[in-house]
């Protein structure tokens, strides 16, 4: 896994005297266990350690039509079929 982690950002971040922070989970298609807990929850617990405020977290891509029909082009493309709709 690439680094550095969320809760090493944020050391970072609050060490750069940084107030505030918006977090884009990327790296996960939906909404989980893992985004809802670890980076609501636990890392939000962290921020407010920190004095970073707001701690703000986008939601993840979950039903976005434009994302869905994005994944759909690339299995396509990965399976040979069309890749138009």
């Amino acid at each position: 896994m690439a680094g550095p982690s969320l809760h090493e950002a944020l050391q970072t971040l609050a060490s750069s005297h940084s107030e505030r922070v918006l977090v884009v989970p990327i790296s996960f298609v939906s909404d989980h266990v893992e985004t809802l807990y670890e980076i609501n929850i636990e890392a939000r617990e962290i921020a407010e350690r920190l004095c970073i405020q707001p701690f703000q977290v986008t939601r993840g891509s979950n039903d976005s039509r434009t994302f869905i029909r994005a994944l759909a082009d690339i299995v396509l493309q990965a399976v040979g079929g069309e890749n138009s709709r």
